[in-house]
């Protein structure tokens, strides 16, 4: 089971990255902000790094400041994958087919 999560934090901000639960608080690694944008006609996301000046690539949020965790679509987390993790791509229902 994948820890990368997505969070969206009371702001509206969506935010993907791995996920470490403490006890009042979470940490994020290696961040991403996921956002819906036009595409050929249809809306699809984008994945762009969040904070890419940051010297170190982990946050944390205090739970006051998140309204939601959930898993992501395995396209948007091989997506993922490929721009901040292992590479490795999890094979949709779809191609098994």
């Amino acid at each position: 089971m994948s820890k990368v999560k997505c969070v969206v934090l009371v702001s509206g901000l969506e935010l993907m990255g791995e996920l470490e639960e403490r006890t009042e608080s979470i940490v994020l690694r290696d961040v991403v902000q996921v956002a819906l944008v036009p595409s050929n006609g249809r809306m699809g996301h984008a994945i762009i790094p969040w904070l890419p000046y940051a010297e170190k690539s982990e946050f944390s949020f205090t739970v006051d400041n998140i309204l939601t965790i959930f898993s992501r679509a395995v396209e948007i987390l091989n997506n993922y994958n490929q721009i901040m993790g292992s590479g490795i791509q999890i094979a949709t229902a779809s191609a098994l087919n």
